[in-house]
């Protein structure tokens, strides 16, 4: 599910059954069904039968172990998806495998007449309980980092959120969304995410990188905007690697990555020890923050090395 709150979710036993948008509905349900069967559940808010097959399909979805999942679908909040799918009365139950709708049926059904059919559809479509949903998230959040690196943020964060709906204990996508609110220089509200997550997975490792750059974005901060004076002082003193230092922290503020980097290597270049090896250590901050699939932290890791064993 598309979430746009930056509320953590609570760590709770794994999902099988979403609320999910137009947004959402490509992700969740078409490429989601290329593993297994998919329920795309339309009902609407004013709809009694609705909110009596509800429950039966939760409770059949739920009893197959990730085998099947159930996508709920509100009909007004979605007409785009309502009109694509030509549906014509509520409820409506369309089951999707490998992208397409395989069956369906309208208005309620006796529970068992329900159970029978999903489970035909499962035997049918060999659809696999999940006994491990690490492999889908890691799969996912994957395909996050990407648009991550892209600079697609939206849809960074909106994968997050789809993982953290059916694996709310996945250290690694916290990690992420707040790798994702920390792009978007939302400090505060990255902060307030992470003091809200519980406390034995904000200490996870995978959120060490995380507290890195938070503290990296409180020591830039008071840098941000100083680049010209702080050139016009390298200019007239060429040794001065503090004013250096302070470019590449004022270059991070200003989202200029590259030549925060740049300028690091360069004190090494002329300094490799320089202030009990600052510049190299703020590099390995600086790579904590960008992650280790960045093209930039390869690059400069590269580089440093060739500095170090040169």
């Amino acid at each position: 599910m598309l979430n746009l709150s930056n509320t953590p979710k609570a760590p709770s036993a794994p999902a099988f059954v979403q609320e999910v948008d137009t947004k959402s509905f490509m992700s969740n349900v078409i490429e989601a069904s290329q593993k297994r069967v998919i329920l795309a559940f339309f009902s609407s808010i004013n709809c009694n039968n609705c909110k009596q097959l509800a429950p039966v399909l939760e409770k059949l979805v739920d009893a197959e172990k990730g085998a099947a999942r159930l996508a709920k679908v509100n009909i007004e909040k979605n007409p785009q998806l309502v009109q694509q799918l030509q549906v014509q009365s509520v409820p409506t139950v369309f089951a999707f495998f490998q992208g397409q709708v395989i069956d369906g049926f309208m208005g309620p059904l006796p529970e068992e007449q329900i159970e029978t059919w999903l489970q035909k559809l499962i035997r049918e479509t060999e659809s696999k309980p999940e006994e491990n949903l690490e492999e889908d998230a890691a799969t996912a959040l994957k395909q996050a980092e990407k648009y991550l690196l892209e600079g697609d943020i939206f849809m960074a964060k909106a994968v997050c959120d789809d993982v953290l709906d059916y694996a709310p204990e996945e250290p690694r996508a916290y990690a992420l969304k707040l790798r994702c609110l920390i792009a978007e220089k939302d400090i505060e509200g990255a902060k307030q995410w992470l003091a809200e997550i519980p406390s034995e997975m904000a200490q996870d490792k995978a959120l060490e990188p995380i507290h890195a750059a938070l503290e990296l974005a409180d020591q830039t901060e008071e840098k941000q905007g100083q680049t010209e004076a702080l050139e016009e002082k390298i200019a007239d003193d060429q040794n001065n690697h503090q004013a250096r230092f302070d470019l590449a922290l004022a270059y991070y503020a200003d989202g200029k990555r590259e030549k925060a980097v740049d300028v690091l290597l360069e004190i090494m270049a002329k300094d490799r020890t320089w202030n009990d090896d600052a510049a190299r250590k703020q590099l390995i901050k600086l790579f904590d923050v960008f992650g280790p699939e960045d093209p930039l932290t390869i690059d400069a890791r590269k580089r440093l090395s060739t500095l170090l064993f040169s």
